[in-house]
């Protein structure tokens, strides 16, 4: 991949299909060492229809073969190859596939689509839901507690019956 921020649109595969209809295609990756890639399949997006299939030096004969197609002089002699299989419906592309082969491990969430306007978290992080629950039952457990303690003293003791 011979920018310094790669990326591959996955988002674009599920264009023009209804929700629900799959997505399947394979993404191959030729870089010079192993890649970092975001999301990772699986890891950032439970079930978002990624799967690394393949993740490993892409072998001498595989790579003279490319070489020798034309206009493939470009390819290199030695190389990682990753194969990436999607399967997912089209709902589940909300995101690109952004990737670090320089080694430093820090693919980009903006080109991931994960982060338009700066870092944010990556979607499917239950911290902001779970927050927001913790802060509903917080303020909720007062106001029920009282309702519940003027609901009884106004309809009186309990009389047996």
């Amino acid at each position: 991949i011979p920018t310094d921020n790669p990326w591959v649109p996955l988002r674009i595969l599920g264009l023009g299909k209804a929700p629900a209809e799959r997505v399947q295609a394979d993404v191959f990756l030729l870089t010079d060492d192993r890649p970092a890639l975001l999301p990772g399949p699986g890891v950032i997006i439970p079930n978002d229809g990624l799967k690394l299939a393949h993740a490993d030096a892409a072998s001498a004969s595989l790579l003279e073969d490319l070489r020798s197609d034309k206009g493939m002089g470009w390819v290199p002699a030695s190389g990682w190859l990753t194969k990436l299989e999607i399967d997912a419906a089209a709902e589940q592309l909300t995101f690109d596939l952004a990737i670090d082969a320089s080694g430093g491990d820090a693919p980009s969430p903006v080109d991931a689509g994960f982060a338009p306007f700066g870092p944010t978290p990556a979607p499917g992080s239950p911290v902001p839901y779970l927050l927001l629950v913790a802060a509903a039952v917080i303020v909720a457990t007062p106001l029920l507690g009282d309702r519940m303690r003027r609901a009884r003293s106004a309809s009186g003791p309990l009389r047996p019956a």
